[in-house]
């Protein structure tokens, strides 16, 4: 996600492209100051599978957050 929210990157289709409102981008941006969201574990109707999603801030050469990267875990696989 870029630092307004916006998906740039994927690795499957989505039909939610803007992140602002939601905490992932929300709490790993921190209005330029980064920070880690844990999110809860839930169930991704899409795979069927228990997912638990991590995001963390991009940091740039200044120290600044400029975009962030959520991971999805199959909390089901660990």
């Amino acid at each position: 996600m870029d630092n307004q929210g916006a998906n740039v990157g994927q690795n499957q289709l989505t039909s939610d492209y803007w992140q602002g409102d939601e905490p992932k981008w929300q709490n790993s941006c921190k209005d330029g100051k980064g920070g880690i969201d844990v999110g809860e574990n839930k169930l991704d109707k899409s795979s069927n599978r228990t997912m638990q999603h991590i995001s963390l801030p991009i940091i740039d050469e200044n120290g600044r957050a400029i975009g962030a990267v959520t991971y999805g875990l199959a909390v089901d696989s660990i």
